[in-house]
């Protein structure tokens, strides 16, 4: 049985870009999250998170799903609209993530695979982690497409196993901690 839900590999997804003939080039991972609405729990806002080099200089991007029957599917993601970004990155220059709101509801309806990861359910703060007891040594995945590979007509990323090696000094507020 595997340790990680199914419905997190589905929330991982590979990010590439296509040339004018139509040949695909994937370029890193990203993940999708979202956050119910507290006025109505029956909807959500889902987001794309990658690495803002990843978004740097570039108008649209395209995100790989498995698609329900077999297969894959692409669906593009407008970076840029009339000269305006339509995502955020950190405003630290040395931390390099950026966040694209996702059309959910649109690739909920579409015969692909989709799923994110709820900020509410899934994540944990560090005081949280701290408080269960999660220091070095703990298990950790990493779950992505090293290097764009992607191949075949299934989006299936790699999981690797690994532990966390440091996390103390963010737990002590000492150090440079935002490379955690």
């Amino acid at each position: 049985m595997s340790m990680i839900p199914f419905q997190f590999r589905n929330a991982v997804v590979a990010i590439g870009t296509r040339q004018s003939q139509g040949q695909e080039s994937w370029l890193a991972t990203g993940f999708i999250v979202g956050k119910k609405l507290k006025d109505d729990p029956s909807r959500s806002n889902v987001f794309l998170i990658t690495n803002k080099h990843v978004f740097a200089g570039r108008d649209l991007v395209w995100i790989r799903f498995n698609k329900k029957g077999g297969g894959v599917e692409d669906k593009s993601v407008t970076l840029v609209k009339a000269g305006v970004k339509r995502y955020s990155v950190h405003p630290n220059p040395a931390i390099d993530i950026a966040v694209c709101e996702l059309h959910g509801g649109k690739i909920e309806k579409s015969d692909v695979l989709f799923s994110w990861l709820d900020i509410d359910d899934h994540a944990i703060t560090l005081a949280d982690m701290q408080a269960t007891g999660i220091d070095e040594g703990c298990i950790a995945y990493a779950i992505g497409f090293p290097m764009g590979i992607v191949t075949g007509q299934i989006k299936a990323p790699f999981v690797r196993m690994g532990c966390i090696a440091r996390i103390d000094d963010a737990y002590k507020g000492v150090g440079d901690s935002s490379y955690y």
